[in-house]
Formats: C-alpha cells, sequence, structure tokens
C-alpha cells in the first residue's frame, strides 16, 4: 500500500507530505531510531496502515474526527499531524489532575485506550487528562521522564489502573485536591 516509491527525506517532512495528502494513512522506514537518519533516509507513504513486527519505524495518522480525537485549532495541530509552528507542549494547557509516577510497575496488557503511541511523558499527561475514560498510561523504561529525561518513547493509554513488577514506569491519574473552606466567619 506504498503511496509511489520511497523518497529520500526527513522524519518531519514525510509528516508534512503525509499531512497534504488525504490518501496518506502514515509511513514508514527501516530502521530502530524514531528520529529517522538526521539527514534523510528512504520512507514510504502508505495508504493504509499496518503495523507489523520488524526492524522498522511506523508513524501513524490521527485524524481530528476519529476515535483518538485531537483538540481544536493549533493546540491539535500535532496530533492531526499538521505541521506546528511551536512544538506541541508549548501550545496546550496545562491538565488539571495531578500526576502519581510508580518505578518498576507496569500496567498490565488490556483496557488499552487505542494502540500505543509514540510521544513525551507530558504529551501523554495531556492526552490522558482530556479523556475521561483514561485513569493513566505506562511505558518500557526507568526513568519517569522518559529517555533522556523527557524524550519520546512508545506510551499505552490505560482506562484502568493496577500495578505488575516490571522495568517499566506507570503514571496514575489522581484528581487535584481541594482546599477545605474556610470555617465561617464568627
Amino acid at each position: 500500500s506504498d503511496i509511489g516509491e520511497a523518497e529520500s527525506m526527513t522524519v518531519e517532512e514525510a509528516k508534512r507530505r503525509c499531512a497534504a495528502d488525504s490518501t496518506c494513512e502514515g509511513f514508514t522506514f527501516e530502521g530502530t531510531d524514531p528520529q529517522g537518519p538526521a539527514s534523510g533516509g528512504p520512507i514510504n507513504l502508505k495508504a493504509s496502515f499496518d503495523c507489523v513486527d520488524a526492524d522498522w519505524v511506523s508513524y501513524r495518522k490521527v485524524r481530528a474526527d476519529s476515535e483518538d480525537s485531537c483538540p481544536a485549532g493549533p493546540e491539535g495541530a500535532a496530533c492531526r499531524g499538521e505541521p506546528a509552528l511551536a512544538p506541541a507542549s508549548s501550545q496546550v494547557a496545562a491538565p488539571r489532575h495531578d500526576w502519581k509516577a510508580f518505578e518498576g510497575c507496569a500496567i498490565p496488557a488490556g483496557s488499552d485506550i487505542g494502540e500505543a503511541e509514540f510521544m513525551t511523558v507530558e504529551e501523554a499527561k495531556r492526552r490522558c487528562a482530556a479523556d475521561s475514560t483514561c485513569k493513566g498510561f505506562t511505558f518500557e523504561g526507568t526513568d519517569p521522564q522518559g529517555p533522556l529525561s523527557g524524550g519520546a518513547i512508545w506510551i499505552n493509554l490505560k482506562a484502568s489502573f493496577d500495578c505488575v513488577d516490571a522495568e517499566w514506569i506507570a503514571y496514575r491519574k489522581v484528581e487535584p485536591r481541594r482546599m477545605a473552606a474556610p470555617p465561617p466567619a464568627p
């Protein structure tokens, strides 16, 4: 289901090309580094998306009208696969939830909200906060901030929270604490 021949381009160029092509559902390239080669390399734009277990990296277009909804306006540009003027993390308001990180904990298989997505921990917090069914998220690793203390990683959003021992990190969405009202004046 390739759209034309593989062309040499960067991941950012592939994102822009796929976003502009209504028949494009994603793209893929050989290797294991999600950022791809710095100077670009052969990337295949795809008319259908099917992830196969191989030493390839795949990106999937997320549409605003899909079950994985994106915020309207510039806040949802990166989510929709549109080029953003600034990093998505700087465009979205902070979530109104507190977060509790659990090291050495994986949320077990099942209760997934969609498929695993490549994003930062901060992006996962915003996505989970915006979804009332999301109770938390989990990813493989030992650094609660993700690789290189803030880099993107494959993250699973979850509709339930449980913890099993593993070299994973789990975050639980916690409702913000409300301050007690002051006592009435005498």
